[in-house]
C-alpha cells in the first residue's frame, strides 16, 4: 500500500490562496499521478503531480498538470466536472462506512459527495459546505479550451470539519487516492496515484486507497 506522510505546515494559515501553491511546492514533497490502470483501452498519460500538507484545521492540495487540449465547460459546483480536464481526491476515515470524493476541473469547479460506493447512498455536500472548499486555479474560473500542450495548476483548501474530523491530534492515518481524468477531452484518460486492480475504469474503489499519515 502506498503511503504519504502529510507534513504539518502552520504557516499556510496566513497565506493567500494564490500564493499557497508555490509555498506547497517549496515545503512539501512532490507525488506523481502516473498509474495507467487500464492501458489497453486508455493509454494517454498526462503529466500530473500533487503536493499535500495540513494545518490544524485544513487539508491543502496543490496540483500541477501538463496535458494536451485542456478543456473546461462546467462552471457550477456539483456539475459533471469529470468530463473536463479534471483532478480528483477521494478520502476515507478509518472505520468509516463512507468516503468523500472531491473532483475539480482545471478552473476549480468542484463536485463533492459522501458515499458508500459509486452508486450506494450518495449524498452531495451542501451548498454551504461547498463554499468552504477554497480554490485557486491558474487558468481562471471561466470556460476554456486550449489546443496543443498546456500546463495548469490548482490549489485547494479543504476544512477537516467537512470530513467530520477534528485534526487536533498527530499520528492519525486516513486513506485516499488521487486521480487525473477527462472523460470528454480529446484524449480520455483515467490515471491514479495508487494502483486500482479492476477490469474496467472505476475510481470509486476504497479498497485500493493508499495511506495518508497526519
Amino acid at each position: 500500500m502506498k503511503k504519504i506522510i502529510v507534513p504539518l505546515l502552520p504557516d499556510l494559515d496566513g497565506i493567500k490562496m494564490e500564493s499557497a501553491g508555490s509555498f506547497l511546492v517549496k515545503n512539501s514533497e512532490e507525488h506523481a499521478i502516473d498509474v495507467l490502470n487500464w492501458p489497453e483501452a486508455f493509454n494517454y498519460l498526462p503529466e500530473a503531480k500533487f503536493y499535500i500538507a495540513r494545518t490544524t484545521e485544513d487539508l491543502w492540495l496543490h496540483f500541477r498538470v501538463t496535458e494536451q487540449n485542456v478543456k473546461a465547460v462546467h462552471l457550477i459546483d456539483q456539475e459533471e466536472v469529470w468530463k473536463d480536464s479534471c483532478v480528483e481526491f477521494f478520502v476515507k476515515l478509518p472505520y468509516a462506512e463512507k468516503y468523500t470524493n472531491f473532483e475539480f476541473n482545471c478552473i476549480g469547479t468542484c463536485l463533492s459527495t459522501r458515499r458508500k460506493s459509486r452508486t450506494e447512498d450518495v449524498v452531495p455536500l451542501s451548498p454551504e459546505e461547498m463554499q468552504t472548499i477554497k480554490r485557486f486555479a491558474s487558468l481562471g474560473n471561466q470556460k476554456i479550451e486550449l489546443k496543443g500542450k498546456s500546463e495548469w495548476q490548482l490549489t485547494v483548501k479543504i476544512p477537516f470539519k467537512i470530513l467530520s474530523f477534528e485534526n487536533s491530534l498527530s499520528n492519525i492515518t486516513i486513506y485516499g487516492n488521487f486521480y487525473k481524468c477527462g472523460d470528454e477531452t480529446a484524449k480520455p484518460h483515467y490515471v491514479s496515484w495508487s494502483k486500482i486492480n479492476t477490469e474496467q475504469p472505476d475510481f470509486h474503489q476504497p479498497d485500493f486507497f493508499g495511506m495518508l499519515e497526519l
